[in-house]
């Protein structure tokens, strides 16, 4: 079953120092009984070779497929055009670790903290994304953003965004229920084109059933992500909220199979 924890989800215990990467990583694959790691960036302490090899190593030493680098700090649009350049070159260092690593999906966000986004910066997003998508394309995974900020929460405007990268290489993180209007329309529209799917407790306690019916029913292939975020306790709600997504995803597979 191809089911992820977001290492957001132990930011609390993150920030207090009680884990960190490697941990988080033997965490996943001997107290959860994964095969997969879901990394946010900001448990990365170095982008030194040095360090980020030894990260490569501790998933391969875990046979860990890292199916999701979510990337904080690289938006591809800031109104100060030096800024911007910045967070270029530190998206292009990501890219080549997320290469290293062997990710299958890497999250970059689009930028701008407001909804709306004038026609220059669409046109600069795209194209940026564009590039990112050709980099992805060639090095084995999908880029793109997710729906958690700024106009990606828009759906109209993220799907616009979509259809003008036009990459193979290019791909949307479904933030499900995280749309700032049209929340199960931008559902709808992103479930059969998602490159990688987070699920959060909202959503798993209200309608599991629901979501994960429009996922199978979309033909969804990609991996179902439990990001945990209201901290404290961390440890035992994610596994009750990665058990409780697996039987409901285990029902859908077979009310599917039924149908067939």
């Amino acid at each position: 079953m191809k089911l992820s924890v977001g290492s957001w989800s132990f930011h609390s215990t993150f920030e207090r120092g009680d884990i960190d990467i490697f941990g988080y990583l033997e965490s996943m694959r001997f107290r959860y009984n994964l095969e997969t790691a879901d990394i946010w960036n900001g448990m990365i302490e170095s982008l030194e070779t040095g360090y980020i090899e030894r990260l490569k190593n501790a998933l391969q030493d875990r046979e860990l497929t890292l199916v999701n680098l979510a990337i904080d700090g690289a938006d591809v649009w800031d109104d100060d055009e030096v800024v911007r350049e910045k967070k270029h070159q530190y998206a292009l260092e990501y890219l080549r670790v997320a290469e290293t690593l062997g990710a299958k999906t890497v999250r970059i966000d689009m930028g701008p903290e407001f909804s709306e986004i004038s026609e220059q910066q669409f046109d600069f997003i795209a194209n940026r994304y564009r590039e990112y998508a050709e980099i992805g394309y060639n090095s084995g995974f999908k880029v793109g953003p997710q729906n958690h900020k700024g106009p990606a929460m828009v759906p109209a405007t993220n799907m616009e965004v979509y259809k003008a990268v036009n990459h193979p290489g290019y791909g949307v993180l479904l933030d499900l229920e995280r749309w700032v209007k049209d929340t199960d329309n931008g559902d709808e529209m992103f479930a059969e084109i998602a490159m990688h799917v987070h699920f959060h407790t909202p959503t798993i306690v209200n309608r599991l059933d629901e979501k994960t019916a429009l996922l199978t029913r979309s033909n969804y292939q990609g991996y179902l992500s439990v990001e945990y975020r209201l901290g404290g306790n961390e440890y035992d709600e994610v596994a009750w909220e990665l058990e409780t997504l697996k039987r409901a995803w285990k029902r859908q597979l077979s009310v599917s199979a039924s149908l067939r």
